[in-house]
This record gives C-alpha cells, structure tokens and sequence, in this order.
C-alpha cells in the first residue's frame, strides 16, 4: 500500500496542490499545513531486472525451488563469483518481489513469484518505451534489417495479429 500526500499551499498566484509519495502513515501528521493524507492501492510497478538479477532468476524458474548455495554452484560452473553477491542479489529480488522465501531446515529456499512470460514482457516494454519511444514498429524494423526475423516469423506476427487474441496477448 502507498501513502499519498496532498499539500495546499497558497502562493502570491493563489492556491497550489503537490501530491508526493509519503512515508506518513494515515492518520498521521506530517506537520505540514493544510495537508491531507490518504492511501491509494496501486500495483507498484516492479523495475526491469539487471543483468545478474535476470541470470538468478533463470536458474530459479529451471529449477523450481533453490538455495542460495544452489544458485551458487549453477553460477560457478560457469563463471567466478562470491556467495556474497548471490546471497545479496537473491534478498535484491526478494525484496523486488520476484522472488518469495520460506525456511526449511535451516536453509532458506526461495521461488519465483514472478513468472518468465510476465518479467519478459515487461523487460520487453521497458526497452520498447526507452530505446523507441514506446512505437514497436521500429524495433520491429530493426529486427527485420538486421536479418534477426524472417519470412516465416513475419507470418507467424501476421497470424497472431489476424487471428483471435488470447489472454498472453496482454
């Protein structure tokens, strides 16, 4: 839940609202006159994943359930890194809310509360809103011109543009 509060404030122009984020809780003061507190319910939109954030999550979502030692091991065999940083990174997305942890033995274990289709999607929005100003067509351009799609994924965009939307189609 985010708590909102709206400032009015009279100025030599006449009154003006600032409406900012606030750690107040409701019912609360936060000293400021003429101000109002009040909670909104709004999904907080979860940043896009970094580099190392996105290879944890992988290993997670193969895998089902994992320690952070497992994760750990899946990250040595392939390249050097401290426990520390998978340790750190794993809390990073728990605290994101990616990641969900329970205890077991003495072991905490953690799983995927994001999904693959949801974090890719969003990834995907993310750079399309960034690199392109939000217009698919000219990622898709891109793509096309530097031989990254063919006839055949064309006609498969085709199809699912022409044919019936489904819930993935978001």
């Amino acid at each position: 839940m985010r708590v909102f509060t709206v400032v009015v404030s009279e100025t030599g122009c006449g009154k003006t609202r600032d409406v900012r984020e606030s750690s107040v809780r409701p019912g609360l003061t936060n000293n400021q006159p003429s101000s109002t507190n009040f909670i909104v319910d709004m999904p907080r939109q979860r940043p896009p994943l970094a580099d190392q954030e996105l290879e944890i999550m992988q290993v997670v979502w193969d895998r089902g359930e994992v320690t952070v030692r497992e994760v750990y091991e899946a990250f040595r065999e392939r390249r050097p890194i401290a426990y520390t940083t998978v340790l750190t990174t794993m809390r990073i997305l728990e605290q994101k809310g990616h990641l969900g942890v329970s205890r077991a033995a003495r072991a905490h274990v953690y799983h995927a509360r994001s999904t693959r289709e949801g974090v890719l999607r969003a990834m995907v929005r993310h750079f399309v809103d960034r690199v392109f100003g939000g217009a698919a067509e000219p990622l898709v351009q891109h793509l096309v011109r530097d031989k990254r799609l063919n006839a055949d994924d064309l006609r498969d965009i085709a199809s699912r543009l022409n044919g019936p939307e489904t819930e993935d189609d978001g």
